[in-house]
């Protein structure tokens, strides 16, 4: 029986040795699947902390854009109800310049005829003027080759060359309409950085 016993003792122990490796084996691996988790677990938190950081400072920067572009917006309306204030006042100048000072007014319509003569060719012109300008008809029949004709539905002067073909116009409402956009231009320009806008 003793050496049964012995032989017993003997499995016991080499059985005892044997778990005690594998369990020795079993806590490495489930330590290094815990450590290889944790890690992975880690960096996919890294990862969703990154994520959210970016997503907020999109928003943030979308926002930030949002708002800009609408007090720029603003600011533009606000610039471009100026301008029309301007135009319009220009507008009602011009209106009662023509009725309340006819001689300045017919030396406005005479700039713009020796404007427009100096762009157009060939020796005759057809003007047309508006009912405002009747006192400034006599002075532009006097210059030579020039046929003018009064157009109710016109304010300011317009020179044509004979067959309508080339055209200088001098109305209030195509030059106020210019200087409008070229003052939008410019406060576009200003606002926005860019030339032709």
């Amino acid at each position: 029986m003793t050496r049964e016993n012995d032989l017993h003792k003997e499995l016991w122990s080499e059985f005892e040795t044997e778990a005690r490796q594998i369990k020795a084996r079993a806590r490495q691996k489930g330590q290094r699947f815990l450590e290889d988790n944790l890690h992975t677990l880690r960096e996919r938190e890294q990862q969703a902390r990154e994520d959210v950081e970016r997503d907020l400072n999109l928003q943030r920067s979308r926002s930030l854009s949002r708002a800009q572009l609408e007090g720029r917006n603003t600011l533009l309306r606000t610039k471009q109800e100026a301008v029309d204030k301007v135009i319009e006042g220009a507008r009602e100048e011009l209106r009662k310049m023509s009725s309340e000072n006819p001689e300045r007014y017919c030396e406005l319509l005479m700039t713009f005829f020796s404007a427009g003569r100096k762009l157009l060719p060939g020796e005759s012109v057809r003007v047309r003027i508006g009912p405002d300008a009747e006192t400034c008809k006599k002075r532009l029949e006097e210059q030579k080759k020039t046929q003018v004709d009064v157009d109710p539905d016109l304010s300011g002067i317009v020179l044509e060359s004979p067959e309508g073909r080339l055209r200088c116009d001098f109305t209030w409402d195509h030059l106020l309409q210019r200087l409008r956009r070229d003052r939008e231009a410019e406060i576009s320009a200003l606002l926005f950085g860019e030339d032709d806008e």
